[in-house]
C-alpha cells in the first residue's frame, strides 16, 4: 500500500511542478507563460502529492511536495488575499464577454446603473447595443471573427479610439478624467497572444492616465502577459481567484477575464451570473484611494 501511495504521489507531483516552476518562470519564454495557467490546479496536486507522500512514510518526498506547495501559495497568495475596501465613491463598471452567438437581450437592463461597461465578443448583440437610449457612448472596434471590443459610459466623453482587440474612452467622471480600455487578447502561446499584447503595448503604454482596463484577457492574473499590460498603463488586477470561463463540461475552471485599477486606486470585484454567454460577468466597484 505504502508503495502505491508513493507512485501516486509522483504521478501527481510531477504536473504540480511543472506548472509551479512555470508560473515562476513564466517571464522567460511564453510557453512557460502558458503552462503557469495550471497554478491553482498545481497547487492542489501538490498538496495531494504531500499527503501521499506522508501516508507512504516518504519524508523527503513529502518535504519536497510541500516545497513546491509552498511556492506555488506564495505567487497566488497576493490574489488571494482581502479585496481593499471600496472607495466612497465608487465608479461602477461592468465587464462581460459576450460570446460572439450570444445577442444578450438582457443587457440594458444589466447595465442600467453602471458607470462604465467593458463588452468582448460583441457580433449578434450588435443590434441590443443599438437600442441603448441616446445619452449612451458607445464606441466598438473590430477584432477578428467573434466581434468587436466595446467601451460604454453615460458620462461625459472628450475622446475615444480603436486598437487591435480594443476600445477606449476617455471620460470625465466625478473623480476625475478616466481612460476605459476593453480589451480582447488573442489565445496565449503557440497561439498568437505575444505578438498581439507587442503590437498594442504604444498604444497602451500612450492612453491618458489614469487608465482602467477590463477585457478578456485569455490569460490568468498572475501571468507574464498581465503584468505586461500592468506595467504599460500603470495599473494592478482587482485581487480575485474567481474563475470567469469553464471549460470541459466545468470540470476545468479558468480565471482569465480582469479588471486593471490604477495603482493608487481601490477597488472590489464579484462576478455573477453567465447571461448566454460562456463567461461571467463581473462587477466592479473602483475608486481612487483616500488620501
Amino acid at each position: 500500500m505504502r508503495r502505491v501511495l508513493a507512485v501516486l504521489g509522483w504521478l501527481v507531483l510531477f504536473p504540480a511542478a511543472i506548472t509551479t516552476l512555470a508560473a515562476a518562470t513564466d517571464h522567460l519564454h511564453p510557453a512557460l507563460d502558458s503552462l503557469g495557467v495550471g497554478l491553482v490546479y498545481g497547487m492542489s496536486a501538490a498538496a495531494v502529492g504531500a499527503l501521499a507522500f506522508v501516508l507512504a512514510g516518504r519524508r523527503l518526498s513529502a518535504c519536497l511536495a510541500c516545497a513546491i506547495l509552498i511556492l506555488s501559495g506564495l505567487q497566488l497568495l497576493p490574489l488571494a488575499g482581502l479585496q481593499a475596501a471600496e472607495p466612497a465613491q465608487p465608479l461602477r463598471l461592468t465587464q462581460h464577454n459576450l460570446k460572439f452567438s450570444n445577442p444578450a437581450v438582457d443587457l440594458p437592463a444589466r447595465i442600467a446603473q453602471a458607470d462604465l461597461v467593458a463588452l468582448q465578443e460583441v457580433r449578434d448583440a450588435v443590434p441590443t447595443l443599438a437600442t441603448l437610449d441616446d445619452d449612451w457612448t458607445v464606441q466598438t472596434c473590430p477584432f477578428a471573427a467573434v466581434g468587436n471590443s466595446a467601451a460604454l459610459t453615460r458620462l461625459p466623453v472628450t475622446d475615444r479610439g480603436c486598437f487591435e482587440g480594443g476600445a477606449w474612452l476617455r471620460v470625465d467622471t466625478a473623480h476625475r478624467p478616466v481612460t476605459l480600455a476593453s480589451l480582447h487578447l488573442h489565445w496565449p502561446w503557440p497561439k498568437g497572444q505575444v505578438d498581439h499584447v507587442t503590437r498594442v503595448m504604444a498604444t497602451l503604454t500612450m492612453l491618458p492616465r489614469p487608465v482602467v482596463v477590463a477585457g478578456d484577457f485569455n490569460q490568468t492574473p498572475w501571468s507574464a502577459t498581465v503584468a505586461r499590460i500592468a506595467a504599460a498603463t500603470g495599473t494592478a488586477p482587482i485581487p480575485s481567484l474567481a474563475t470567469t470561463l469553464p471549460l470541459t463540461r466545468g470540470l476545468v475552471q479558468l480565471n482569465i477575464d480582469h479588471v486593471l485599477i490604477p495603482l493608487a486606486w481601490s477597488g472590489t470585484l464579484t462576478v455573477t451570473d453567465r447571461h448566454g454567454s460562456d463567461h461571467t460577468a463581473q462587477l466592479a466597484r473602483i475608486g481612487p484611494m483616500a488620501q
